[in-house]
């Protein structure tokens, strides 16, 4: 009898040992999903914060400022013009012609060649 007693004895300490480890396992993940869910909101936050940036800083006023101050770059004036690309005797280029542009647009074709007229 005493046997028995102390085995259940045993079996129960290392039952509620078991238990109590199970607990702490349980109550660890659950403080880590919380701090997970804290940090996802805060990254959720952040992206739009960043968004907005973004919106803010590619607004088309404020390139066109950065581009004219800085990079001294301008609207054109006036329209484009299509000019065709000629060879010296008033044909068009072929394309074996030494010239690079000629090689791309050669037979007539046309690009669009901005002039200050």
């Amino acid at each position: 009898m005493f046997r028995f007693l102390m085995l259940a004895v045993g079996l129960g300490a290392v039952c509620s040992v078991a238990f109590m480890w199970e607990l702490e396992t349980t109550r660890s993940l659950v403080e880590e999903v919380e701090r997970l869910e804290r940090e996802r909101k805060e990254a959720l936050a952040r992206l739009e914060q960043v968004r907005a940036e973004i919106c803010y800083l590619s607004r088309s006023e404020r390139v066109t400022q950065i581009a004219s101050e800085k990079l001294g770059m301008t609207f054109p004036e006036e329209l484009p013009a299509l000019a065709y690309l000629w060879g010296e005797e008033g044909e068009p280029e072929e394309a074996g012609s030494a010239s690079p542009i000629g090689r791309l647009f050669w037979k007539g074709a046309f690009a669009e060649v901005r002039v200050k007229r």
